[in-house]
């Protein structure tokens, strides 16, 4: 069971608080040896920041329109904290001081929580265009959400890491025809993150 949790949830956070949180984030994971490879990257984490500071600066006396602009950065930046503290939470091998290195804020996981099963019956299938995968596994009674990761590469797997869900469906998307995939899925929730489930190997039509 995980020892450290990495907090996640940022919806009761400040318009201006969230800012502060997430170039607190950016700054502790640059260039932090512990976590050399975050999903997401930090170009594309920190091109968020700046859309939502810059949105957030537009929406203090600008239109319904700048307003609306700023929601959606923010949900858009939420999403990729999420999804970053994630990878922390995968990464940081229950150590403590590591898993604070990273700029998230961590708790102790609650001993009366129960951390997930691997998920079982991780499977892909055509997806409605050429291209496309869908997958998914089976349902997780103890699950708050899922994530899949992939590879383009089955014999030495690099693994792209798609955002945490609630779904345990995904589809992955601009993939090639005729060619194989491998696909892998964990599950968390309060008390943690499962282990990655066994490999599975795709077909993309």
């Amino acid at each position: 069971m995980n020892k450290v949790k990495i907090s996640v949830g940022f919806g009761e956070y400040p318009d201006a608080r969230l800012l502060v949180k997430s170039k607190h984030i950016s700054q502790s994971m640059t260039g932090n040896s512990n976590f050399p490879t975050p999903s997401p990257t930090l170009a594309v984490y920190n091109a968020a920041v700046l859309a939502y500071e810059t949105a957030l600066g537009n929406a203090e006396n600008g239109s319904v329109n700048d307003t609306a602009i700023k929601n959606d950065a923010r949900a858009t930046l939420e999403n990729l904290m999420q999804s970053l503290g994630l990878y922390v939470q995968l990464n940081c091998a229950n150590n403590l001081n590591k898993a604070t290195s990273s700029g998230f804020d961590v708790h102790a996981a609650p001993t009366s929580a129960v951390v997930p099963a691997i998920p079982s019956n991780v499977k892909g299938d055509a997806g409605t265009h050429t291209g496309e995968v869908d997958a998914s596994c089976d349902s997780e009674p103890e699950a708050d959400f899922f994530i899949l990761r992939y590879s383009l590469n089955i014999t030495a797997p690099v693994w792209v890491v798609m955002l945490a869900q609630k779904s345990r469906k995904y589809t992955i998307t601009d993939l090639t025809h005729g060619k194989d995939i491998l696909i892998s899925m964990c599950a968390g929730n309060t008390a943690g993150v499962s282990d990655w489930s066994d490999s599975t190997t795709v077909l993309v039509y």
